[in-house]
């Protein structure tokens, strides 16, 4: 996307708070559209199937002519719908990713993403001194990468040095990348990259905390009726021991509460 010509003169931070304050008009203008689509979407379909099941009711041709058009009408907001959706979304990951910029214009570490943990070498020669890796660092600064892989390359860049010849390459590399049009699709590319990866990583935490607390309650349930009873018992024998639990924990911490101090 070319920016506007009053923009070319402007700061890099005048500009992007100007794209953000666009992209949000624009995702809010979009969102009123998409909810107003969302609700005549329902009224059309609820009118297409009224209107077509009293037809039937009294066999009236015409009126069930008029419910499949209504229920055509629906087809066509739906397509529309999505359509709107798919830009509502654009709009909301440009926003998101001006307001970033923003943010590492103005050092505003609170509101960067947090980089993962890079274990250094203990002898490395610069990367304490310059900050490279960590909270508020040169990596945090600039690391807008949506993969481990591209994390682990730009942190290796960081970490060791290049020949000349390999640095004017990489630079090269991004002026090709650079266009507005190019940068722009690959902002948003690696945006919702990132959001699928915490959305996994999401899932992924929450059937690791299911399987933690089945685990303990079987523990309790060994703990409080034995192996043997929890095998006869075998899937209640959880839930029973976990009742049965409650109690003794309340028992064992008023004991230690009653230990009198040293």
């Amino acid at each position: 996307m070319p920016l506007p010509t009053a923009q070319l003169d402007s700061t890099p931070e005048e500009t992007y708070r100007a794209l953000r304050d666009r992209y949000a008009t624009e995702r809010d203008g979009l969102t009123q559209r998409w909810n107003g689509v969302a609700n005549q979407r329902l009224l059309a379909f609820a009118a297409g199937a009224g209107v077509i099941g009293w037809g039937l009711w009294r066999a009236a041709p015409l009126a069930i002519a008029l419910g499949v058009l209504l229920l055509a009408l629906f087809v066509a907001l739906a397509v529309y719908h999505h359509r709107l959706g798919k830009r509502r979304r654009r709009a909301a990951a440009m926003y998101a990713i001006n307001d970033e910029a923003v943010a590492r214009i103005g050092r505003d570490w609170t509101a960067l993403p947090e980089p993962p943990p890079v274990a250094l070498p203990p002898d490395h020669p610069f990367a304490a001194d310059l900050d490279l890796v960590g909270r508020a660092s040169v990596l945090q600064l600039i690391d807008t990468t949506s993969t481990p892989f591209g994390f682990r390359a730009l942190t290796a860049w960081l970490l060791t040095p290049a020949a000349p010849a390999v640095v004017r390459d990489r630079q090269a590399a991004v002026a090709a990348l650079a266009p507005a049009q190019v940068a722009d699709g690959l902002a948003r590319s690696g945006a919702s990259a990132r959001a699928g990866r915490r959305k996994r990583l999401q899932r992924r935490a929450g059937v690791v905390d299911v399987a933690r607390g089945a685990r303990d309650e079987a523990e309790a349930a060994v703990a409080v009726l034995g192996a043997g009873e929890v095998a006869r018992r075998g899937p209640q024998a959880t839930r029973a021991g976990r009742l049965t639990d409650r109690p003794q924990r309340k028992d064992a911490e008023g004991r230690v509460g009653d230990v009198p101090p040293p």
